[in-house]
């Protein structure tokens, strides 16, 4: 069934006021993603970021004209300790203060959860889709023609170039270009640090995961990977 969420004008106050009975009407129309096509693998402008929800990684795309963000049930359960049941509607529910880790840095982030996230991306590709809150919420930028994004907290610039952008795969077709995901770039922040590549940078990321809380899925095992990762990266 398509989304109707043409009366949710208010964003700020769109998560205490959401009625979820509204989108059981089968005249809605789609009006969730207002920014044009959706995504596909053949697309020039696509843009990604890498980053962890919970103990779960993923490369969500970036469209900063959606004007929510978005995570399919499937991906929602797969974080969560708890499962969410499909209500025969295509919006399940509201996730809030999900911890996301970029690098070394945490933010809490309001989805909207959807059975099914096809409407907005080729089936096949990632089950996340951050929009225009996720872009003002941690400050990103992006350089759609050059394909990069990044972001600046305190000294610290986390870069992702997207592999088009790399003289290197220039010869790849725009659907390989879209299937490898994002590539971390080091900043001169970075080079300042002694940090010149960027598995450097990588083995100090995710820090963060090793105090989530229970309604999270704890994994003795990937708390000990991680705990090693850190420490190979200390040394």
């Amino acid at each position: 069934m398509s989304i109707g969420l043409e009366e949710f004008v208010d964003i700020d106050d769109m998560w205490d006021d959401l009625d979820l009975g509204i989108l059981s009407n089968e005249k809605a129309t789609t009006e969730f993603l207002k920014s044009g096509d959706k995504i596909h693998l053949h697309s020039l402008d696509n843009l990604q970021l890498s980053c962890k929800i919970g103990f779960v990684s993923f490369n969500p795309y970036f469209v900063p004209q959606t004007p929510f963000n978005i995570i399919s049930r499937k991906a929602y359960n797969s974080i969560m300790n708890h499962e969410i049941m499909y209500s025969g509607i295509n919006m399940v529910g509201l996730a809030k203060n999900l911890l996301v880790f970029i690098g070394n840095h945490q933010f809490l982030v309001d989805f909207i959860i959807l059975k099914n996230i096809s409407e907005f991306m080729e089936k096949g590709l990632t089950e996340v889709l951050f929009g225009q809150p996720f872009k003002e919420q941690i400050g990103l930028v992006e350089d759609q023609g050059k394909g990069t994004l990044w972001l600046i907290i305190g000294n610290d610039k986390t870069i992702f170039h997207m592999p088009r952008a790399e003289k290197a795969f220039r010869k790849l077709t725009v659907k390989q270009h879209n299937s490898m995901g994002p590539l971390l770039k080091v900043s001169d922040e970075d080079k300042k640090k002694g940090i010149h590549k960027p598995k450097i940078k990588i083995k100090g990321f995710y820090r963060g995961c090793l105090s989530l809380g229970n309604e999270y899925k704890y994994d003795q095992e990937v708390v000990d990977w991680i705990q090693g990762y850190i420490d190979d990266g200390m040394t």
